[in-house]
């Protein structure tokens, strides 16, 4: 039993599961996207998000 977004490919037309997103992750990097780049695309952007949230809500704690 699978508990991933990606076992039916995520609803990405083209992807199977989630052995196609390594494809992804080529094809960005074949399209000129930097090793920076697709760290950002595949979570770093929302980990940077989330840590200024948890700064925020410390600086709001009652």
């Amino acid at each position: 039993m699978c508990k991933s977004q990606w076992c039916a490919g995520g609803g990405v037309d083209g992807m199977k599961d989630v052995t196609s997103v390594s494809k992804i992750t080529q094809e960005l990097l074949n399209a000129g996207y930097s090793f920076e780049d697709v760290t950002k695309i595949w979570g770093g952007n929302l980990m940077r998000v989330m840590r200024e949230v948890e700064a925020f809500k410390e600086t709001y704690r009652a």
